[in-house]
């Protein structure tokens, strides 16, 4: 949407958050509406990976209220917003993937498909809708501000079956010890000892959690179930193209 957009080397020009915006009467100015999930970009061509259920999320807003999906990219410029273009999902896991408008933004973050077991430490950063909402609260028809926000644990198991519930999409999961709430879907799971290295290894992606009984947990689409998967839209698999970053 903007030629002259310059990307920075800020975590914010690389973890995304998915929101269902708005066009003033002149369809020249955006007003974000609601916050649904996080994306990460992938490759250098502009896509990014999500949960599946955040792009079902996100299409079911405009098709029932109207408007465009956007993606805001935050730094030293200000709140630079792009519009989704496509998406894909994955047909047995609870991934997608988006293309935004906008090529050439790089990343340094890689999928790595080599599994971890249990006891292995984990960072995470996303976008919980309580914190974009937060303002809102405090000030009448304040805008929508997701802040990026920090998450650290560790797998407590792998889970190599179906789950219970049917909320969960997949046979390949990493059971986490920390949450991220509603709006924390789709963030990348990061292994913590790539953390400062040139590339960093995404091992999952946050599809959501579980409470009730015992402690509440997280649960994480492993990308070793997922590497090979290769979407039409992007021509190559994710693998393949989240090794062209940097």
């Amino acid at each position: 949407m903007s030629q002259n957009f310059v990307q920075e080397s800020n975590l914010s020009d690389i973890i995304l958050p998915l929101i269902w915006a708005e066009y003033d009467t002149d369809k020249k100015n955006l007003t974000p509406i609601e916050l649904i999930g996080t994306g990460f970009l992938i490759g250098n061509r502009g896509f990014a990976l999500t949960a599946g259920h955040v792009i079902d999320q996100l299409k079911e807003a405009v098709e029932r209220k109207g408007g465009v999906l956007i993606t805001h990219i935050f730094n030293n410029q200000g709140v630079q917003p792009f519009l989704i273009k496509d998406s894909a999902k994955h047909p047995d896991a609870d991934v997608g993937i988006i293309k935004i408008d906008q090529d050439n933004l790089k990343t340094w973050l890689r999928l790595s498909d080599f599994p971890h077991n249990a006891s292995a430490p984990y960072i995470g950063w996303g976008y919980p809708k309580e914190t974009a909402e937060e303002l809102s609260l405090i000030k009448e028809n304040a805008k929508l501000r997701p802040d990026l926000i920090y998450t650290e644990g560790y797998i407590r198991r792998t889970i190599n079956t179906h789950l219970p519930s049917s909320l969960f999409v997949g046979t390949k999961f990493y059971e986490v010890s920390d949450l991220g709430g509603p709006g924390y879907s789709g963030s990348p799971i990061i292994f913590e000892k790539s953390i400062g290295a040139k590339f960093w290894d995404v091992i999952g992606i946050y599809i959501g959690e579980k409470e009730g009984r015992g402690a509440p947990v997280g649960y994480v689409v492993r990308i070793d179930a997922v590497s090979n998967w290769a979407p039409e839209l992007l021509g190559c698999t994710i693998k393949e193209e989240s090794l062209k970053c940097g």
